[in-house]
C-alpha cells in the first residue's frame, strides 16, 4: 500500500475500557440484560455483542469526526480500518 498511497502520516489506535466508571452506557445495558437471563453471567460473557458495539462506535467516530462532518484532522484521502 505504501507504493500506492505513500507513507502513512497518522496512526490512530482506539480501545474500549469496559471495566472503569467511564464505560459506555450500552455495556451497562448488556450487563443488565445478561443478569436478567442468568445471574452468573456478566458483560464479559457477551463477546459478540461487545465487539459489535465497538465496531458501531468506531464507525460512528470515523464518519462523524474523521471522514465527514467535523474533519478534525483535515480531509482524509485514504484510510485503512
Amino acid at each position: 500500500m505504501v507504493e500506492t498511497f505513500g507513507m502513512p502520516q497518522i496512526f490512530l489506535f482506539l480501545t474500549s475500557n469496559e471495566s472503569s466508571n467511564l464505560r459506555w452506557k450500552e455495556i451497562e445495558n448488556i450487563k443488565n440484560l445478561t443478569i436478567f437471563f442468568n445471574n452468573t453471567f456478566s458483560w464479559k460473557d457477551c463477546l459478540v455483542e461487545c465487539v459489535t458495539l465497538f465496531c458501531a462506535r468506531l464507525q460512528a467516530f470515523m464518519s462523524t469526526y474523521l471522514l465527514g462532518g467535523e474533519n478534525i484532522i483535515g480531509i482524509v484521502k485514504h484510510h485503512v480500518t
